[in-house]
């Protein structure tokens, strides 16, 4: 018959064994101003400042193949209105559990930290300038009729290649004021996208918008506008 010390001290050595099932701890999302909307894959949990409770493994690695992992990719959505909605990437992996015996238990994913401070940014500051075409020779109200091969001529310089860690794609600037349009899967997940412009020079553009559904992005150039070279 086992003794009641004994079921004492195997519970406490299986409570050891698996922390991060019988620990939980705390996520948390702030934002300057606060009271943003808070999404997480999709699923509005609330508003800032926010608090949820996670297992410990999902913040660390579990020291056994029992301890909770997380499986998936996490992505925060913070949006107030007004201002410019942002997209976190809370995890980083894949990895690969491998218990001490080799044998292979799968992927996980860790979050990065337990705390993510974002600062929004208006929308009125951050999206200035406007969109001008300029109809020489001729009325400004019409735009002219033009070849192919000029049409090309005209728009390359509004063409730009962007890159992220383990993406790339097109975009092009829609103001004067370095804000580029692109598509949503080129710029999830990215906080910056490097930008390179037709002429050759590369800068640094900070996304600002992602609406998933639309599949539309938008990214601004942090450099000043005179910074930007058309040929």
């Amino acid at each position: 018959m086992v003794s009641r010390s004994e079921l004492t001290l195997c519970a406490a050595l299986f409570l050891f064994a698996c922390p991060s099932r019988a620990l939980a701890e705390k996520l948390q999302i702030t934002s300057n101003p606060s009271g943003a909307t808070v999404e997480i894959d999709g699923v509005v949990l609330g508003t800032t400042p926010f608090e949820k409770d996670y297992p410990g493994g999902y913040f660390h690695k579990t020291r056994t193949s029992f301890g909770t992992r997380l499986e998936h990719p996490m992505v925060a959505r913070i949006r107030l209105a007004g201002y410019v909605t942002k997209e976190l990437t809370l995890t980083e992996g894949p990895m690969n559990w491998i218990s001490l015996n080799g044998r292979n238990h799968g992927e996980y994913w860790l979050l990065k930290s337990d705390h993510f401070h974002v600062e929004l940014e208006s929308i009125a500051e951050t999206f200035t300038g406007a969109v001008v075409a300029n109809a020489p020779g001729g009325d400004a109200g019409v735009p002219p009729e033009l070849s192919l091969e000029e049409l090309v001529r005209q728009t390359k310089p509004a063409v730009v290649y962007l890159k992220g860690l383990d993406k790339a794609g097109s975009g092009f600037f829609v103001t004067g004021t370095g804000v580029i349009v692109t598509n949503a899967h080129v710029a999830r997940g990215e906080e910056s996208l490097l930008t390179v412009l037709s002429t050759g020079q590369q800068l640094d553009a900070k996304v600002v918008y992602v609406d998933a559904d639309l599949d539309i992005a938008l990214a601004k150039i942090d450099a000043a506008a005179e910074k930007i070279h058309f040929p």
